[in-house]
């Protein structure tokens, strides 16, 4: 019998402020609703939806109704959406380990058109 591997998509939302600092007079902090869509492989059986949005919980709540920019994490990095999906990458994955899971791919949007997809290879 094959092996099979079971992905998973699951999208949440994160609601916080931020600024991009690209020293523009344009640069202001402004208000958003993140679109984050996290692509999850395992080689389990069984794992409910809901472990998989809890992991994901853990991390993006800690984020809620923030200003990214004033936080631990980011306050020294020249803040992006590329920047925060490279942190909910790392810190979503760590929480997925632990239910014997992995994020391959994560998307966040800025926007309905802004994007940024990454992969883990």
């Amino acid at each position: 019998m094959a092996k099979i591997k079971r992905s998973y998509k699951i999208t949440s939302f994160l609601n916080a402020s931020f600024t991009i600092n690209y020293k523009r007079e344009t640069d202001r902090k402004q208000a958003n609703t993140f679109e984050i869509v996290c692509f999850i492989t395992t080689n389990e059986k069984f794992i409910p939806f809901s472990d998989f949005e809890e992991a994901i919980e853990k991390v993006t709540k800690s984020l809620s109704n923030k200003y990214l920019n004033d936080l631990p994490q980011f306050k020294s990095k020249f803040f992006s959406t590329e920047v925060l999906a490279e942190y909910l990458m790392t810190e979503i994955n760590k929480g997925l380990k632990e239910i014997k899971s992995r994020l391959y791919r994560i998307e966040v949007s800025e926007d309905p058109i802004r994007t940024i997809c990454l992969e883990v290879k």
